[in-house]
C-alpha cells in the first residue's frame, strides 16, 4: 500500500520533561504523524466515513499531549500510538515528536517511532 494519511508540523504546548523547570514551564512540541491507509474507497465514494479523519487524529493527539505532564517523549509517543490504534482503523504509524529549543545548539531534538498494530 502506498497511500498515507499524514499530519505535519502539529504544534502543541506541552508540559514535558524531567527537569524541575520543565514541570513548571510549557514547551512547544512539533508532531508529525504518518499512517498508511488505503484511500481508494474514499476516493471513489467521496465520503469521510471511508477514510480516517486527520482532524480527528490531530485533535486526539492534542488532547493526549495536553492532558497531563509527561516526563519522557518516549512515554508520550507510546500513549499517542496506543490511543490511535484503539480509536482508528490504522495498522501502522510513524510518529515524530520534536522539542525545538530544548538543546540550544540544535534546531530541534526528539524521537521518531514506528509501530504496528499487534
Amino acid at each position: 500500500m502506498h497511500d498515507i494519511i499524514f499530519i505535519e508540523g502539529l504544534s502543541v504546548s506541552a508540559s514535558i520533561g524531567i527537569f524541575d523547570w520543565e514541570k513548571r514551564v510549557k514547551q512547544d512540541l512539533i508532531i508529525d504523524c504518518q499512517m498508511p491507509y488505503s484511500l481508494a474507497k474514499a476516493g471513489q465514494t467521496n465520503s469521510i466515513n471511508d477514510t480516517v479523519s486527520y482532524a480527528e487524529v490531530a485533535n486526539a493527539i492534542i488532547a493526549i499531549v495536553t492532558s497531563k505532564h509527561h516526563d519522557l517523549l518516549e512515554h508520550l509517543a507510546d500513549e499517542i500510538t496506543a490511543h490511535i490504534f484503539s480509536a482508528f482503523p490504522v495498522d501502522q504509524i510513524e510518529l515524530k515528536l520534536a522539542k525545538p529549543g530544548a538543546v540550544p545548539e540544535a534546531k530541534s531534538v526528539g524521537i521518531v517511532i514506528q509501530r504496528s498494530r499487534v
